[in-house]
């Protein structure tokens, strides 16, 4: 009998402690959590300051020269050197691999052209120069153009003919093509006449045109004779063609005898003694 009573004492007395145990784990499941105490704090680390601990290497731009920019340069300096009178145009006869400078700073000096004067075909050195440097010497074959406006005649025309703008067509032409100099469209053609025939579509050369005469061969012309206060005049017979300022054989009519005079005017000459 004593036994049970001890047995249901014990067993009242857990049923107590249990109740209270789980009544105080409900309150302390209901207590507000800190977050900041759930995570662990780590040392912070110290902010370091590129821009003023380390300096930041530059590199130099490069620069590649092409062809397209070398062919402009060594058209200008042909154009310098050559004095052109008209479009110059080149093509390489070769091929030419682009050079890398260190700055797109340049220069061109040509060091060799063998020929005095500019041909439809050239060999031509020349040498890069950058930053004060040479970078490199070539020699390039070309094919040279100079365009220019020219005359051109219509029909054909004979020796003596007067030249007039109304005969001539002007046309656009590759006068290098032409191995004589070529007459610019500037000339007074009025001042001249055709020294030799030319063939209808034919560019006028410098060599096919002659001032033209004041005074003709067998024209008869006043000849003056002047020194100091006298003056003397008479009547002569012109023995060749002659230009202003030429001088010519005139045959005295009163005398039959030749003199040599200047031409001042188109029917006057001029006698020095």
């Amino acid at each position: 009998m004593i036994i049970r009573i001890i047995r249901l004492f014990i067993i009242i007395s857990l049923a107590v402690i249990s109740e209270t145990f789980c009544y105080a784990g409900l309150d302390s499941l209901l207590i507000p959590v800190n977050v900041e105490d759930l995570v662990e704090k780590q040392p912070t680390a110290p902010v370091i300051d590129t821009a003023k601990d380390a300096e930041v290497e530059e590199i130099p731009e490069k620069y590649t020269l092409t062809i397209q920019d070398l062919l402009p340069a060594l058209k200008n300096s042909l154009v310098t050197r050559y004095q052109v009178d008209g479009n110059l145009r080149i093509y390489p006869l070769r091929s030419w691999r682009g050079r890398t400078l260190n700055s797109p700073v340049w220069d061109l000096e040509i060091t060799n052209a063998p020929s005095p004067t500019l041909t439809s075909k050239i060999l031509i050195g020349f040498q890069i120069l950058s930053e004060g440097e040479i970078v490199g010497e070539w020699q390039m074959p070309l094919r040279c153009e100079v365009w220019r406006e020219v005359f051109v005649t219509r029909q054909r025309m004979n020796r003596g003919s007067p030249l007039a703008r109304t005969d001539l067509d002007i046309l656009n032409m590759n006068t290098l093509r032409v191995p004589n100099a070529i007459v610019s469209p500037d000339v007074e053609l009025s001042e001249y006449e055709l020294a030799q025939t030319v063939s209808e579509g034919q560019p006028l050369l410098l060599r096919d045109i002659a001032p033209k005469p004041l005074i003709r061969k067998g024209q008869v012309v006043e000849v003056v004779a002047a020194e100091g206060g006298m003056r003397i005049s008479m009547k002569g017979q012109a023995l060749e063609d002659g230009i202003r300022e030429a001088f010519i054989s005139i045959r005295n009519l009163n005398s039959r005898k030749n003199i040599q005079a200047q031409v001042i005017d188109d029917n006057k000459v001029k006698v020095y003694f």
